[in-house]
């Protein structure tokens, strides 16, 4: 085995924290790129502000896998 080499396996529970984090930085790159705010964002969602910045930081599983 190669020293430094990536773990071929994950935690469930690591994984699932990567995707939310992940899906959240697209989230924000998009609505970022779209040029609308958090509170427009929610609005046009029909969420409130804070769940939508919970989610961008991926603090909030949101049931992706």
């Amino acid at each position: 085995m190669q020293q430094n080499s990536v773990p071929t396996t994950i935690r469930r529970a690591d994984f699932l924290e990567i995707v939310q984090v992940k899906f959240g930085e697209r989230l924000r790159k998009i609505r970022e790129r779209a040029g609308i705010s958090q509170e427009k964002l929610a609005e046009l969602a029909g969420l409130h502000r804070t769940y939508v910045s919970t989610v961008e930081r991926g603090l909030r599983n949101i049931s992706l896998v």
